[in-house]
């Protein structure tokens, strides 16, 4: 496990002997990560997925998808919060085309990027939902048509696909969420400090002609050396 390109400089001779490791928080909820001994510790936090519109010729039957939550890395009075934004939803509704959503976007880390959006449709199929962002992240679930259902968006961060209507209207897919990547030093915390962790849901699916599924959840991987 080596240094993160562009925001760090690899340890000289100087490093202590630790124990390497890495830990994953893939399930939604609330979490505490305890703080091992390290030279470097290095974090990628992912908001959720948005999910897909939907778009039909029939009142009541569309409607846009949901923003995924948030992923938070809530370190209090400690050093500082990291936060990844869920991606937007998708456009629908009745007698229309979905315009693209936007991803989510990041803050507190060194490098804080912005959710790929997710796709308009074409034809009768809904757009594709948006990737999650290098390295960890899910893929993005296919647009649908034909009354058929989008499946949900790959965790972490990945959007739903959007659905179409038989009259030529579409929906557009969910964006994906934003991403947060960190790296900390060994002088900037305790060994046992326990560090508050959310991993956000992703935006909840449209009921319509055809439905769109959620959006991925999000999700933090830790490694360290």
């Amino acid at each position: 496990m080596g240094v993160l390109p562009g925001i760090g400089m690899a340890l000289g001779s100087g490093r202590k002997s630790v124990t390497p490791g890495s830990q994953n928080f893939l399930t939604t909820g609330s979490f505490n990560f305890t703080i091992p001994d390290f030279n470097s510790l290095r974090v990628w936090g992912y908001g959720s997925g948005g999910s897909g519109g939907a778009s039909a010729s029939t009142t009541g039957k569309a409607g846009n998808g949901s923003t995924g939550g948030a992923t938070t890395r809530d370190t209090g009075a400690l050093v500082r919060k990291m936060v990844a934004n869920g991606g937007g939803g998708g456009k629908g509704g009745n007698n229309s085309n979905g315009a693209a959503s936007v991803g989510g976007t990041a803050t507190g880390g060194t490098i804080n990027n912005t959710g790929n959006p997710g796709l308009v449709g074409s034809g009768t199929t809904g757009g594709k939902g948006a990737d999650g962002l290098a390295p960890h992240g899910g893929l993005g679930s296919a647009g649908a048509g034909g009354g058929n259902n989008s499946a949900a968006g790959g965790q972490p961060g990945a959007g739903s696909g959007g659905v179409g209507h038989s009259s030529g209207f579409r929906g557009s897919g969910g964006a994906g969420g934003g991403q947060f990547i960190h790296e900390f030093t060994s002088q900037e915390y305790a060994v046992g400090t326990l560090v508050a962790l959310i991993i956000g849901l992703g935006g909840a699916g449209v009921d319509g002609v055809g439905d769109t599924g959620r959006g991925g959840a999000g999700g933090i991987y830790i490694e360290w050396d």
